[in-house]
């Protein structure tokens, strides 16, 4: 007789068959990026196994929680081929992919999800704006986004990722095209964890006011 599944791999099942429907031309079976679709593709689809996510609430260098996986799904990543999966899955279809995501990497199987990192708004003001603009050019934004923040500062055409591709810097001026959301929370949160495996680097060790004084800068 053939056991029962567990709830764990009927979950991972389910997953699977949902990725192969819908995933697998981008991200390949194994989700190494290099699916059948992905030379028509720029950026390149993310390569799961290394488990380095950029769009995350944690701490750099961590892993992201469930829920990090699950906006980046539902959401999709503006400026890239990543689409919006909302309306073309369930939430439990999102959840089993998630699951399945994770399942590439065995970091998860060795390493928790990071803690979220906190979010307190600070409301926008002339000051905190001309302070935000102080700052982008103490902490060197502007040799990758450019003075202007449209992404042609000095070493925009240099920069590579933790796969070896070429990074795109994007012009932030343009909210439709920021990946990880353009509100003022999104943008606090990617200067806060950076995005892992690109030269993004977490501005944690930055003060709080300041970062948000860069959130508003940009935002302005």
């Amino acid at each position: 007789k053939t056991r029962p599944a567990t709830k764990g791999q009927a979950l991972l099942a389910r997953g699977r068959n949902i990725y192969l429907h819908m995933c697998v031309y981008c991200h390949g079976k194994d989700g190494n990026g290099g699916g059948t679709a992905t030379e028509y593709l720029y950026p390149w689809p993310r390569d799961f196994r290394k488990g380095i996510f950029k769009f995350r609430s944690t701490p750099t260098g961590t892993l992201p929680r469930d829920e990090d996986i699950y906006r980046t799904i539902i959401k999709g990543v503006p400026g890239t081929s990543m689409p919006a999966w909302k309306d073309a899955l369930s939430p439990q279809d999102t959840w089993a992919l998630v699951n399945l995501i994770k399942n590439f990497s065995s970091r998860y199987r060795e390493e928790p999800a990071g803690k979220p990192i906190a979010v307190n708004p600070v409301p926008a003001s002339p000051k905190l704006i001309q302070r935000g603009k102080e700052l982008f050019s103490q902490h060197k934004c502007d040799d990758c986004h450019g003075a202007s923040l449209r992404g042609d500062g000095r070493l925009a055409d240099s920069l590579m990722d933790a796969w070896k591709h070429a990074v795109f810097v994007h012009d932030i001026t343009q909210p439709n095209v920021i990946k990880s959301g353009h509100s003022a929370e999104d943008l606090f949160r990617t200067l806060t964890t950076g995005l892992d495996g690109t030269p993004m680097e977490s501005f944690a060790h930055v003060p709080e006011e300041d970062r948000w004084a860069l959130v508003h800068y940009v935002r302005s």
